[in-house]
């Protein structure tokens, strides 16, 4: 029987500084509205769409107005609390104990996507090779001035158009490329991996995990059909706004 990857975390707990001037630190940014629902709903609707039956969403306790969104309209969502929050990927670890299967998918709630296919189904279906993915954007001029990026050295791939073979992963921090990774599809191995780099060096981020992934596991990469907005930057939120009032 083929394997079947039903399994996705959100990552929901960030304290959403750069959104303070919106939301006066009174909310979390993941509740403020996108035509008329919450942020929150784009990622979760997605997960759903793309045909997940286990999600579990990753929040903070210091935003209970979230947490409290989630038990009265996503009531089959499964909420994981946290006191303080670290890196991005120290955050997906907390779900490391209720994920069973050999893969898991990541979807990331500021980034919103719209597109005809929902992202994560796009990647399923390039998914059967059992390969990590990572779901990215290709970005704007204009739109990487405030999305920041994450720079691949790639191979195209056959038989599939907008996937590739990533060579080479650099950190978020150290590149100005053009491609924004947005969604995961990953082996559980990211789990004792980010153990072992938190071990090394406070708040791994996510790419610094795939980076010591990629010495002994295949990456590919997935440029997602749609449009993305960073909702969890001021400039990306308002662009979303503007299209999604449309």
């Amino acid at each position: 029987m083929a394997e079947v990857i039903d399994e996705v975390v959100i990552p929901a707990a960030g304290l959403g500084s750069r959104m303070s001037e919106i939301t006066k630190n009174k909310s979390s940014k993941l509740m403020l509205s996108i035509g008329d629902v919450p942020i929150i709903s784009y990622a979760i609707d997605e997960a759903l769409a793309s045909g997940y039956s286990k999600i579990y969403v990753i929040t903070n306790k210091l935003h209970e107005d979230l947490s409290y969104f989630l038990k009265k309209f996503y009531p089959m969502v499964n909420i994981i609390k946290i006191e303080t929050t670290g890196g991005s990927a120290e955050t997906i670890l907390k779900a490391e104990k209720f994920i069973s299967g050999e893969f898991f998918s990541v979807i990331l709630p500021d980034i919103i996507i719209k597109s005809d296919i929902p992202p994560l189904s796009q990647m399923k279906n390039v998914w059967k090779n059992k390969k990590n993915i990572l779901g990215v954007l290709h970005l704007t001029e204009e739109e990487k001035s405030f999305f920041g990026s994450c720079e691949f050295k790639k191979n195209q791939v056959k038989n599939f158009e907008d996937a590739f073979e990533i060579k080479e992963i650099k950190s978020k921090k150290d590149n100005d490329g053009d491609l924004y990774h947005a969604r995961s599809i990953l082996s559980n191995s990211f789990f004792n991996l980010t153990k072992e780099l938190i071990k090394e060096k406070s708040e791994p981020d996510d790419s610094i995990v795939y980076k010591r992934m990629l010495l002994n596991e295949k990456f590919l990469g997935l440029e997602i059909k749609g449009k993305g907005f960073d909702c969890g930057n001021p400039e990306g939120y308002k662009m979303a706004l503007k299209l999604f009032s449309n």
